[in-house]
């Protein structure tokens, strides 16, 4: 039997200028085609794709943090796409203001899909809940992708609704038994008008097709169309990254999967294996949370058997929450991903996946959440948020309860320094709205560390305006002041 494998497996890479790549640290396991021979569990092996044409392209992102993506969603087509279709194009060419409005929201909506996506980890029974990839807009050249219109009405090709590229400049070359592996600074989608001018709210284009341009963006490639010759013969219709009609629109954990592994999120370290026997001896080994596999002489301690857990297309008890056999390995949206701890079964979202989270506060900044849905039960933390705020009996500050176990925290009234500096006699509050006069002393100003300052708290605004606190006026007076900004001192 011919196996097509496909190779990939990658890692963070920590250096001192405070950059990560995800790049080819050691080929450690493989990810293999569609193979008949151990296609006994009634799913496909192939979950995803890492590369294609041994290539995989992504954009890079900061160490230390979650990746964030800084979208420009520019109104006009960008200069070297002119060359395939009319110059000039914006998101209202051939089209009414409407449909353009409805095709770049509608785009956007797509690509966000993926700003709501948790992966989660367990380790020693503790559950780690961590945010794939987080989406900012930006109207600068900060951005790290470009969202744009073009239009392209060619008959003579086969032209597509939405495209993805990168803006040439190779941050770094990865090579590895010759698989090439490239980073860049700044990825592209492109929306063609033509193809979608005649679309509505909620058809296939405008649902799916930004959602799987950003999959490659974050290093996946058409499953497909790298797993056989022909470009017709398609049959992942349950993947995003996948063509076969009818077509998925939205992300599944076979598509996050593989995404944790092209940006270095699951590593060689993070396998939780399981082993089936092989007929020429040794033994196979099956990560439970990416699908790779390994061929191995003896399997390891900590792994368990893979079973084929009879029929999936029915609802057994082998793959109900209360059996024992499952584990949360992702979130989306207000869903978790239950996946079989001894086979490649996820749970599909309409079945038997809704959180059913218990918030309870453990400290002024964290609280813990249990999910306890019909006998699967796990904890994890995360950092109070969604508040909402009111205004205290204590006029410098407000409460802000935390949206999901209650906690209320007390905090100052604070406005941001340009609002300070605007001219205006007043400001308000960035948390609760309330409007301040100026004078009032009953506020804040964020930011205000930034600016230059004394030991006792007096500060120069941006504008040269001193601002003095009792203890410093004296010193000013007789020219002996000192204002600190970072490792500068200016008098």
């Amino acid at each position: 039997i011919l196996l097509m494998l496909l190779s990939i497996i990658t890692a963070f890479s920590y250096q001192e200028s405070y950059e990560v790549l995800a790049h080819f640290e050691e080929i450690d396991v493989i990810y293999d085609a569609c193979d008949p021979l151990y296609n006994m569990d009634g799913t496909d092996e192939k979950w995803y794709s890492i590369f294609s044409n041994s290539e995989t392209d992504h954009i890079t992102y900061e160490q230390g943090t979650i990746p964030t993506i800084r979208y420009y969603v520019s109104p006009t087509v960008i200069d070297d796409y002119n060359n395939k279709q009319i110059a000039n194009a914006t998101w209202y060419t051939n089209t009414t203001s409407t449909q353009g409005d409805l095709i770049k929201q509608s785009y956007i909506n797509s690509i966000k899909k993926w700003d709501n996506i948790y992966y989660y980890k367990i380790e020693d029974s503790i559950v780690t809940k961590t945010k794939l990839v987080n989406f900012v807009e930006v109207t600068d050249s900060s951005y790290n992708l470009i969202i744009f219109p073009y239009y392209d009405a060619r008959e003579d090709v086969n032209v597509n609704a939405a495209e993805k590229t990168y803006d040439g400049t190779v941050v770094e070359i990865g090579n590895f038994n010759g698989a090439i592996h490239k980073h860049y600074s700044l990825g592209r989608i492109g929306v063609n008008i033509h193809v979608n001018k005649t679309c509505q709210q909620g058809d296939l284009y405008l649902e799916r097709t930004g959602a799987h341009e950003f999959g490659h963006i974050l290093g996946l490639a058409d499953i497909d169309g790298n797993e056989i010759s022909s470009t017709t013969n398609y049959h992942h219709s349950e993947l995003l990254m996948g063509y076969e009609n009818p077509r998925q629109t939205e992300i599944t954990y076979k598509d996050l999967a593989g995404a944790l592994v092209s940006m270095g999120f699951h590593t060689a370290s993070d396998h939780k294996w399981m082993y089936s026997p092989t007929d020429y001896g040794g033994y196979k080994l099956i990560c439970s949370i990416c699908n790779g596999v390994k061929y191995a002489p003896s399997y390891p301690d900590d792994s368990v058997v893979f079973e084929y857990c009879k029929n999936l297309d029915t609802n057994i008890s082998d793959h109900s929450l209360s059996s024992g056999n499952m584990m949360p390995v992702a979130s989306y949206g207000n869903k978790d991903y239950i996946k079989c701890k001894y086979c490649r079964y996820v749970a599909p979202f309409e079945e038997r996946v809704q959180q059913e989270y218990i918030y309870t506060k453990k400290n002024s900044t964290i609280h813990t959440i249990t999910n306890d849905v019909e006998g699967l039960t796990y904890t994890f933390e995360e950092k109070h948020g969604d508040y909402s705020y009111s205004v205290s009996n204590n006029s410098g500050k407000h409460l802000k309860r935390c949206g999901g176990c209650n906690y209320i925290i007390e905090e100052p009234h604070a406005v941001s320094l340009e609002d300070y500096m605007d001219g205006n006699n007043t400001v308000t509050c960035r948390g609760c709205n309330r409007t301040f006069d100026k004078n009032s002393g009953q506020f804040v100003i964020n930011n205000i560390n930034e600016l230059q300052r004394t030991e006792n708290g007096s500060y120069i605004l941006p504008n040269g305006i001193i601002i003095l606190v009792e203890e410093d006026i004296q010193a000013y007076l007789d020219g002996t002041l000192v204002f600190r900004d970072g490792n500068s001192e200016l008098m």
